[in-house]
């Protein structure tokens, strides 16, 4: 629990920590999963190269298929996500998941999660176009759901892309409008922190052009800078 708390701060090592699990695992606790969970999810977006996670895929593989909902949807995320760092294209680890989604056999809402974790990992790899398009299922699935929070990081995502991309201004515009449209406070399957600059830039947009937005240095006109989700 120390290590997941001063994680943000100090990071830990991922060996000890997956031997601490693999305890709480054997001893049947009923919080283990959200455990588990809780440092996989970390490892991935940490990225840190010196981390071998391959014992907590292997303990993770264990536990998914005892779990339901949002948890389970979550760990077979982070698996797939674990696969990519052991060699596995975007495409192959993400798969099943992917026809799962998009064939009806896991919930919609839940579907907007692995929409959205594959978008990231295409776009982790290069894969502007394929990331785009799964960012926009997102936006349907997460739409009909009623997740307005969700569409709305979609949207964000896919303005960031699509800029990222050279796929013109327009794009990137017209997604950060509709970002705007969704509301500030939509809900979401996951809590996001709040970023005061993003939401400022979204207020802007109306009036906005490409002679006024801010841009990086390093930069070309109309480019927010973004972090992929």
């Amino acid at each position: 629990m120390k290590a997941l708390a001063d994680w943000l701060e100090y990071g830990y090592d991922l060996a000890p920590v997956t031997a601490a699990l693999e305890t709480v695992v054997q001893a049947g606790e009923p919080w283990a999963s959200r455990l588990v969970l809780a440092v996989i999810e970390q490892i991935v977006v940490d990225e840190d190269p010196d981390d071998d996670p391959a014992g907590l895929s292997d303990l993770t593989a264990g536990l998914v298929t005892a779990q339901t909902g949002l948890l389970r949807v979550r760990l077979e995320c982070c698996l797939a996500d674990l696969a990519i760092r052991s060699g596995h294209s975007p495409d192959k680890a993400y798969a099943d998941l992917d026809r799962r989604a998009l064939g009806g056999r896991i919930p919609e809402r839940f579907a907007v999660l692995v929409h959205m974790r594959r978008g990231r990992a295409l776009a982790l790899a290069d894969l502007g176009d394929e990331a785009i398009e799964a960012y926009r299922r997102a936006v349907l699935a997460a739409t009909r759901e009623g997740l307005g929070g969700d569409a709305r990081h979609a949207l964000r995502a896919i303005s960031y892309l699509s800029d990222q991309y050279n796929l013109g201004f327009g794009h990137s515009s017209r997604a950060m409008q509709s970002a705007r449209t969704v509301g500030a406070k939509g809900a979401r399957l996951i809590d996001l922190s709040f970023d005061p600059a993003v939401s400022a830039l979204e207020a802007f947009w109306p009036t906005a052009s490409c002679r006024t937005l801010p841009a990086p240095p390093t930069s070309g006109c109309g480019k927010t800078g973004y972090p992929v989700p």
